[in-house]
């Protein structure tokens, strides 16, 4: 039995409920935040079902997130939010519970004892320059005049969280992030000129990369992310290997640029990928390649041919942004 762990049951359905039963597989789709879960030793029962030790669990993408308090000189009763607070972080700490037997007892899509030792891109980074990967060059800081003095160029920033997006912004619009009133500190990037890359490693194993273009806009026509696949991954078999052992990940992405050199340089990992926002081709070959490397499966699986990655939340945060630039 394959139980998938996630917080929305119908986009995992969609995703992988075609291939799972054409190879025949009996599974089922399980948000622990809204089941009964007992624990007790190294036995878990949810929905009054044991899991077997033969059972295989995916993580779709429950992550452990750390717990914040109040502040408390805020001019009102916090009690509440305290009483609320409580019950979240115990409903929390019973699926972290539930998914720390289950890494000792069962194979599990990903582990999550190792899942929440990646803590931020920072010690990503750490951790790839630990087994020899070039990394981009970067700074943390809340000071306007620091990334002034840092960089020459272009500047990439995003917040320290692994799911952040990373994103381009100009000197003059500097001062927009870091007002002397915002004391929250960011991450930059220095922006490297070559093409962006996606490798999507399951078991170790490099299964599948996608050069893909930024979205533009050329007249009044918005391209999207334009993805071209690579399946032909030799290349990349040690650096995969190194990296799937280092953070103890059966199913992770990594991504950053080939610069002008032919040289990989990584910008972060994600431990979560979610591959229901690629577009058909490449979403199909990856649902498959995991599952037959899962189950020891030959399932047949085309090879992906180009697409692009478009969704409605990606044209709203999109258009307007361009509608700011001049034609």
């Amino acid at each position: 039995m394959l139980y998938l762990f996630t917080k929305n049951i119908e986009k995992v359905r969609a995703l992988y409920a075609d291939v799972l039963d054409i190879a025949g597989i009996k599974y089922k789709v399980i948000d622990p935040f809204k089941s009964e879960i007992t624990l007790w030793n190294e036995t878990v029962k949810i929905d009054n079902v044991e899991i077997l030790h033969e059972d295989i669990i995916y993580n779709f993408d429950i992550i452990s997130e750390f717990p914040f308090t109040p502040d408390v000189t805020i001019d009102s009763d916090y009690r509440f939010f305290q009483d609320s607070y409580v019950s979240q972080q115990q409903i929390k700490s019973h699926v972290y519970s539930t998914l720390s037997i289950l890494s000792r007892t069962n194979l599990i899509i990903n582990d999550f004892d190792s899942d929440r030792k990646i803590y931020n891109r920072i010690s990503v980074l750490e951790e790839l320059v630990r087994i020899g990967l070039k990394t981009t060059d970067y700074i943390m800081t809340n000071s306007l005049n620091e990334v002034i003095d840092y960089f020459q160029n272009t500047l990439l920033w995003s917040y320290t969280e692994l799911k952040s997006p990373i994103k381009k912004i100009t000197k003059d619009i500097l001062p927009e992030l870091l007002t002397k009133d915002n004391f929250v500190p960011y991450m930059f990037y220095e922006d490297i000129k070559g093409k962006n890359i996606r490798v999507w490693i399951i078991n170790r194993k490099p299964a599948l990369a996608a050069f893909y273009d930024e979205p533009e806009l050329k007249g009044h026509d918005l391209k999207l992310e334009k993805y071209e696949y690579i399946v032909d991954l030799d290349f990349f078999n040690l650096e995969a290997e190194s990296i799937a052992n280092q953070f103890g990940l059966y199913f992770m992405e990594i991504y950053g640029k080939i610069d002008s050199s032919g040289n990989f340089i990584a910008f972060g990992i994600d431990n979560h990928p979610d591959i229901s926002t690629l577009g058909k081709e490449g979403k199909e070959y990856l649902s498959r390649k995991l599952i037959s490397e899962v189950f020891n499966l030959n399932l047949p699986v085309n090879l992906p041919k180009p697409d692009s990655r478009n969704t409605v939340f990606l044209k709203k945060m999109l258009e307007p942004l361009f509608e700011r630039k001049p034609d």
